[in-house]
């Protein structure tokens, strides 16, 4: 069974890995672990930042995903941009983003 949740402190391990996970597999990058931790510390030291979202199984975090926000003038109102989404190779096509975004929404 997947769940949902929001990311605490003690996640940032597996989101470091699922953010290295995703510049390597999409632009063949290799991110430096000290400033992805940096970057992500950033999101829970302020909300305005942003949020992280993971989804687990009984073995640990299998997905993840990063709510930031934007002001709208066009709709007066904030808007949500879903980024540095992230699923374990192992968790795939098992509806992993799909249930992170049925969760948020």
């Amino acid at each position: 069974m997947i769940l949902c949740r929001p990311a605490i402190r003690d996640d940032l391990p597996d989101l470091v890995e699922g953010n290295q996970g995703i510049a390597q597999e999409t632009e063949n990058v290799t991110l430096s672990t000290h400033t992805l931790s940096s970057g992500i510390e950033a999101v829970f030291d302020d909300a305005n930042r942003g949020a992280y979202w993971v989804a687990t199984d009984d073995h640990g975090i299998i997905g993840q995903l990063l709510i930031t926000f934007e002001w709208s003038d066009w709709r007066n109102g904030q808007i949500w941009w879903i980024q540095s989404v992230y699923v374990w190779p192992r968790a795939r096509r098992q509806g992993v983003f799909r249930t992170l975004l049925a969760t948020i929404t």
